[in-house]
């Protein structure tokens, strides 16, 4: 099953156009948490993997995308639903260990920058960032 999730996460998916503001879904609450982390247009469509740190990598990532925001635009990723607790990030195919680390936390939205954010944060609420 690992060798086919890794197959799929290498093969190119076609996007859809930028997301708008507010179309983004994040499952929150008292056991979930949700990451948001914004990248430079660089690292559009490329794939972000993430795993519970000191876990094994899984294949479990999300595309970088042009996301349309009332202030204009930015590039993110976006994790809609996490367990709370330690997480490592690096881009798909990259053959780094871990580019950036976070802490999500249940019943918020953890933000952070890439690749190097020693100050991610959570930001209270349970609105989307879109």
């Amino acid at each position: 099953m690992v060798a086919a999730t890794r197959a799929r996460s290498a093969e190119r998916e076609v996007l859809p156009g930028p997301s708008g503001a507010a179309t983004v879904v994040l499952d929150i609450g008292r056991t979930r948490g949700a990451l948001v982390v914004y990248l430079t247009e660089a690292l559009d469509s490329c794939e972000i993997e993430i795993r519970a740190a000191g876990e094994d990598w899984a294949g479990r990532h999300t595309a970088v995308r042009r996301r349309d925001v009332r202030n204009g635009s930015c590039f993110a990723a976006v994790f809609g639903s996490l367990d709370p607790g330690r997480y490592e990030l690096r881009q798909c195919g990259s053959g780094t260990e871990t580019d950036l680390e976070v802490a999500v936390e249940a019943s918020r939205v953890t933000e952070a920058r890439w690749p190097h954010d020693a100050g991610a944060h959570p930001i209270g609420g349970q609105g989307a960032t879109g």
